[in-house]
């Protein structure tokens, strides 16, 4: 039978029981009513025909009592017409054998009484007795109606408990034929459900050999064929599978293990999900010990930092290429590292891959050209020191004719002489902190007040530009141990590097903040922002991006390298059309 079908009968058979008591109780109560209201009518009406039989033959025996007091002349006169009436009214309520007895009885009192009135056969004498004997036998009748009355109100009370004792057996066997079925019932949906939940469990475990008993209910016998269909499919499909899952997860271990490049994978929560070997001697700690730890616990924080901003925001300030220093026992090794988001397509969780590669030798190498150039840069000087010296004595000594063409060559010469001075000069800064010969002056420095004072700097220059230039300062923010110029120098750069690439009617905010670490310089634009693929390159030397260029290319080298040599870390967030914000954080 379908759990349907069951649940109608079950169901139909509760109804039928409350159809079938409901009218019966119904009944009951109608003739209960019935019979109490027709039994109470009857006998108060005759209690009140004896008691106007009562009254009016008083009337009578007061008339008689008149006559008698007149003298034997006065005529006798013929009872009252109304307890005449009152009798035969009376006659109609006394139906039992008793009863007609005693309504006999006192109509033949009642007829002696008026004959002797009639033929005055008695004298005041013999009148109460007569009297009494009538009043008694009223009485008599009264008592006998008061009696029926009182038996049949106790009759009524012995039919209602007796219908009320057989309503309660009806309900009660109604409720026990419907707590029955519905027990039986419970037990019949109840136990195939845990049946499946138990097979739904193994399953889930992994035992596919599940094995459904049929029970009374259709519905589930075939519901748990097929649990039990799906049970051996799984089976087949996890014994044809496992082996190929296990090749493919022992060839995918093999190849993280054996690339040439670092490879770590940070859980959801920034923990150390996976690291490989290449990686975990690239960062120089055994073997299994950083699988459930921090990256902080076994590498720099501002690359840990990093971490939980991407798997925080999907986006990381700073370039897509990025280094990292580790000191191990006395070995120091360069570390270029990369981070990628990603999600997993079944959980939704995010997670993020770092690929490391050692750059340490590659680095040397670049600290070897950077001296090379230093020298190189610091032995041009003089040479075009002299150049441009001999170009002003020449100037001086030919004087030629203002807007000429050799005034124009003169001028060009001079220019060209000018920003090659400049050039060698930001040559041999940045090789001078490339290779840890430039030692910066630290003083302890009001970071608001520098930021401010930027501001004032560039204040002409963004009104000419007709660029809204101001500044946000965090109150009570710490003073550092700073460059005061090297710091001006970063600033002067990133500012005039946003005045640039902002076009008229844009902005440019510069803020000053911390958070619980870090001291926060940052200066934000509205310009043409910078395209994804070229944000890795923004802080090489003679990198320019953007359709307005202007300069060598060196000035976001060597603002890296001033932020660097203070501990600190410059990034830059930009989306084309949108603006770019460069971030510099700072040890507090």
């Amino acid at each position: 039978m379908t759990l349907r079908s069951r649940l109608v009968l079950s169901h139909g058979i509760i109804i039928a029981l409350t159809l079938l008591v409901t009218p019966l109780a119904l009944f009951a109560v109608y003739r209960f009513v019935g019979q109490v209201d027709r039994i109470a009518v009857e006998n108060v009406r005759a209690i009140e025909a004896t008691e106007r039989i009562r009254q009016q033959m008083g009337l009578e025996i007061g008339e008689l009592l008149r006559q008698l007091a007149g003298g034997p002349e006065s005529p006798a006169a013929a009872p009252v017409e109304p307890l005449r009436s009152a009798i035969e009214e009376a006659r109609a309520y006394f139906t039992t054998p008793r009863e007609r007895a005693a309504f006999e009885d006192f109509e033949n009192k009642y007829r002696q009484l008026d004959r002797d009135m009639r033929n005055r056969a008695f004298d005041s004498t013999d009148l109460p007795a007569h009297f009494a004997a009538l009043v008694a036998a009223v009485a008599q009748m009264r008592a006998l109606k008061t009696q029926a009355l009182a038996n049949a109100a106790q009759d009524a009370r012995d039919f209602a408990a007796q219908m009320f004792g057989l309503l309660i057996a009806f309900s009660f066997g109604a409720l026990l034929i419907g707590f029955a079925l519905m027990l039986r019932e419970i037990r019949a949906i109840t136990e195939p459900v845990d049946q499946l939940n138990t097979l739904i469990r193994r399953m889930g475990a992994g035992d596919f050999d599940i094995v459904y008993e049929n029970g009374p209910i259709a519905d589930f016998n075939a519901l748990g064929r097929h649990f039990e269909t799906m049970g051996h499919a799984l089976r087949a499909f996890r014994t044809v599978n496992i082996e190929r899952t296990i090749v493919e997860q022992r060839r995918n271990e093999a190849v993280l293990d054996n690339i040439g490049d670092g490879l770590v994978i940070f859980s959801d929560a920034g923990s150390i999900e996976r690291i490989n070997p290449v990686a975990e001697r690239q960062l120089g700690i055994e073997h299994g010990s950083a699988v459930g730890r921090a990256f902080d616990d076994v590498g720099p924080e501002p690359v840990a930092r990093r971490v939980g901003e991407l798997l925080e925001h999907g986006v990381v300030g700073g370039s897509a290429q990025l280094e990292m220093q580790i000191e191990r026992d006395g070995d120091s090794r360069m570390l270029a590292y990369s981070l990628h988001r990603f999600v997993e397509s079944q959980s939704g969780r995010p997670g993020v891959v770092m690929v490391m590669r050692d750059v340490t030798t590659q680095r040397e190498f670049d600290r070897m050209r950077s001296e090379f150039v230093m020298r190189a840069s610091h032995e041009l000087r003089t040479p075009i020191a002299s150049i441009r010296m001999g170009l002003g004595l020449l100037g001086e000594k030919l004087r030629f004719p203002q807007g000429s063409r050799d005034a124009e060559l003169y001028e060009t010469v001079q220019q060209e002489v000018t920003r090659m001075v400049h050039l060698l000069t930001d040559l041999l800064d940045l090789s001078r902190l490339r290779v840890g010969e430039h030692t910066m002056e630290r003083t302890p420095t009001d970071v608001g007040a520098l930021v401010a004072a930027a501001e004032q700097r560039f204040a002409p220059a963004a009104l000419s530009g007709e660029i809204a230039l101001r500044a946000e300062i965090e109150a009570a923010l710490p003073r550092l141990q700073l460059s005061r110029s090297g710091f001006d120098r970063v600033l002067d750069n990133l500012i005039n590097n946003a005045l640039r690439h902002t076009q008229p009617g844009g902005s440019i905010l510069l803020r000053a903040s911390r958070d619980e670490r870090h001291v926060i310089l940052a200066v934000s634009d509205t310009g043409e922002g910078i395209a994804s693929n070229q944000l890795a390159l923004v802080f090489q030397p003679f990198v320019q991006i953007g359709s307005r260029r202007g300069g060598a290319g060196l000035g976001l080298a060597i603002c890296k390298e001033i932020v660097s040599q203070h501990g600190g870390d410059i990034s830059v967030v930009s989306q084309p059309r949108q603006g770019t914000t460069f971030t510099i954080r700072l040890p507090a």
